[in-house]
């Protein structure tokens, strides 16, 4: 299984992550992430808007998969409905638990043009799924910076991340990458590299897995100038 980009700890695979997870040369230790969320984004390589029990059960495999691949802790952002209809704990693999719901608060843009029928987003939830076993948290203890309630501007922001409908903001993931103790990261739908550039700069080796090879090239291009900025 060749990369499609390594470097300096960081290494990015091509191809559907229900397959390359289970063949990891390397073990990981916990999955930081951004799944799609079944809502109709364009990805260009994925169908986003399945049945709901499809996508569920969809999710639900990539989870056993990253437990294959010896992760310890799931950390993703999604969506309150399905949080609130207890869901999170129906996608997890046997004897895993929902260990701590984080939020992340979109301090710019909160769904201001919403206009369903009830009040606008303005946060996301952020699940820390765990396996049977003790958790450690590895960040900050309290303080501002040790609360599970992030404050971070919109993603466009990231402006070398263009070309992704929906990556995330890279201050806000670093956050919840630094939760963890975890020697290797892994995004099994990486995108435009947000969680490897977050794991980078936080000194932990990474690993991406992206279905679209156009998004495969945004990140590899992203952690090529992140090299140049270090060196």
């Amino acid at each position: 299984m060749k990369p499609y980009y390594e470097h300096a700890g960081i290494t990015i695979y091509h191809g559907d992550c229900q397959e390359i997870l289970p063949s990891l040369p390397v073990p990981i230790d916990a999955v930081v992430t951004d799944p799609p969320y079944n809502v109709g984004f364009v990805y260009g390589s994925y169908d986003d808007r399945r049945p709901e029990d499809e996508y569920l059960r969809w999710l639900c495999d990539v989870w056993c998969c990253a437990a294959y691949a010896h992760a310890k802790n799931i950390l993703w952002f999604w969506q309150g409905i399905r949080v609130a209809n207890g869901e999170a704990r129906a996608c997890l693999p046997s004897g895993w638990r929902v260990h701590h719901l984080g939020a992340w608060f979109k301090r710019e843009f909160a769904g201001d043009l919403w206009k369903g029928g009830h009040p606008a987003f303005t946060w996301e939830p952020i699940i820390w799924a765990a396996s049977p076993g003790d958790v450690k948290f590895a960040g900050p203890r309290g303080g501002h910076e040790g609360r599970d309630a992030l404050i971070g501007n919109s993603s466009r922001h990231d402006r070398d991340a263009k070309g992704h409908p929906c990556n995330k903001t890279l201050s806000v993931v670093k956050s919840v990458v630094g939760w963890v103790e975890a020697g290797t990261i892994c995004d099994p739908f990486c995108g435009s590299g947000t969680t490897l550039k977050a794991a980078k700069q936080a000194g932990r080796r990474a690993i991406g897995i992206e279905i679209h090879e156009p998004y495969c090239e945004i990140a590899a291009k992203r952690l090529s100038q992140e090299v140049l900025e270090f060196t």
